[in-house]
């Protein structure tokens, strides 16, 4: 509307000037020599009077909107045009440029209550939050960090690293992600921290979202949880064997002894004793064996080598677990099964401990595939979005969802030979590597197991 009613406008403008210049060769033909001068010199003058006010017509309107868009261009949107003691066209055009800037102001009101308002629930979580940008300036920093990490004010990566050096060393190698847990970060201080550093880019910069969770009164509890479970589990492994023994070692004193409470000779034991007590010395036998077997299951879990991390292909590692098992396989009448969705897909982990990994979820599937004879075991590797995930899936006999919550307990098995460690094992040579072990199961359908391991993608924290 406003511009359609300046195109008139300077429309009428043209036309008028058009129109007295038109008058001078009419004004030649019908005015008398004598008056000629002054009536061309009047309509000079009307020309120049309409050229100079169409010129302050049009330079007005360029620099009010020129003034208009440095505004926007500056985000100062305090600029007011006065309309009230405007008229026509120009009160038209002031009352859309105002109604503009309304707009913006009000856009900005409501940027500016939405990030307070952000702001406010970020101060009232219990969660750090802090946000680096890619130059190691902080953008973002919560009171819970400033409590978890014991640091009052942060305004950069190197003053982290001044402030609390321990904590950053831990955090700065944290690959995208991956949730380390970090314990403890500050002296007197016994928490334990879950961090995560993330990444994110916003109008051409990069921006490292790190978060920090308490979760010592969690795994407090859970540990609580898990060391009475434990408990439990090693009180029934060392008293089935320990009981044994100490009733076999009652046996052979009570056939030594006299009804005095003398020990008996040699000559006065009946055949039928020295055949009772050499029976009970290897029965003691066999039962030492068996706690031993025990100690030593124990030492495999606790003594895990620190990993040696090399790059190698998942189906290299596929074909030596078939390698294992394909004797045993074939005896079975099953076959495995390997899927790699995208070829020569790499993982950087300790192959030595991935491949007892592997072998011991492999040797958990056979298990649950005995005198199954469609049995089948599908080894599938792929990438996620900032992992690689490895698959070990069978159609066997799946697991009780009640046993779930202790499948990773040490020494806790439902096999009437297994040691009860495999998984325990498992999942100790993931944390690691940083990685997770995730099941998902179905009783009579099977059990799916998942190795995820982190891929970085992005430079840690200390080399940004």
């Amino acid at each position: 509307m406003v511009y359609k009613r300046h195109t008139i406008w300077l429309v009428f403008r043209l036309l008028l000037i058009l129109g007295v210049m038109m008058c001078v060769p009419l004004c030649i033909s019908l005015v008398e020599p004598g008056q000629l001068v002054f009536t061309l010199l009047v309509i000079g003058l009307v020309l120049v009077a309409l050229s100079l006010e169409l010129f302050y017509f049009l330079n007005r309107t360029l620099r009010e909107l020129t003034q208009f868009l440095e505004h926007i261009r500056n985000r100062d949107f305090n600029l007011h045009f006065n309309e009230k003691e405007s008229k026509g066209v120009r009160k038209n055009l002031y009352r859309t440029f105002n109604e503009v800037l309304e707009v913006y102001r009000e856009i900005r009101i409501e940027r500016e209550v939405h990030f307070r308002f952000l702001e406010h629930m970020i101060e009232l979580i219990e969660v750090g939050i802090i946000v680096f940008e890619q130059k190691g300036g902080v953008v973002l920093w919560n009171t819970a960090a400033a409590n978890l990490t014991g640091i009052s004010a942060l305004k950069s990566w190197d003053q982290l690293v001044k402030k609390n050096a321990a904590f950053a060393a831990k955090v700065g190698t944290i690959s995208e992600s991956v949730r380390v847990l970090i314990e403890p970060v500050k002296s007197g201080s016994s928490s334990r921290l879950v961090v995560q550093v993330s990444r994110t880019r916003m109008l051409e910069e990069t921006y490292s979202l790190m978060t920090i969770q308490d979760i010592s009164s969690v795994v407090d509890q859970k540990e609580t949880g898990a060391w009475i479970r434990l408990l439990r589990t090693l009180n029934h492994e060392i008293k089935n064997s320990v009981t044994p023994i100490s009733s076999l070692a009652d046996t052979i004193l009570m056939i030594l002894k006299n009804e005095e409470g003398q020990y008996k000779s040699v000559a006065k034991l009946e055949q039928e004793n020295l055949s009772d007590i050499i029976k009970s010395v290897e029965t003691l036998q066999q039962r030492s064996l068996s706690l031993h077997s025990f100690i030593d299951e124990y030492h495999k879990l606790t003594r895990i080598p620190v990993p040696d991390p090399v790059n190698f292909s998942c189906t290299s590692l596929f074909r030596e677990i078939e390698d294992i098992f394909r004797s045993e396989m074939d005896r079975e009448g099953g076959r495995f099964k390997i899927v790699e969705e995208k070829p020569g897909l790499e993982i950087r982990a300790d192959r030595t401990l991935i491949a007892q990994v592997m072998i011991n979820l492999v040797r958990n599937s056979m298990d649950a595939l005995a005198g199954q004879s469609d049995a089948e075991i599908l080894l599938t590797c792929r990438k996620l979005q900032e992992e690689v995930e490895i698959i070990v899936s069978d159609n066997g006999i799946g697991i009780d969802e009640d046993l779930l919550e202790d499948i990773f307990i040490p020494f806790f098995t439902t096999k009437t030979h297994g040691s009860g460690i495999g998984l325990s094992l498992v999942q100790q040579i993931m944390r690691l590597h940083g990685g997770q072990v995730r099941i998902n199961t179905q009783k009579g359908k099977g059990t799916t197991v998942s190795l995820v391991f982190p891929v970085r993608s992005h430079p840690p924290l200390n080399q940004v």
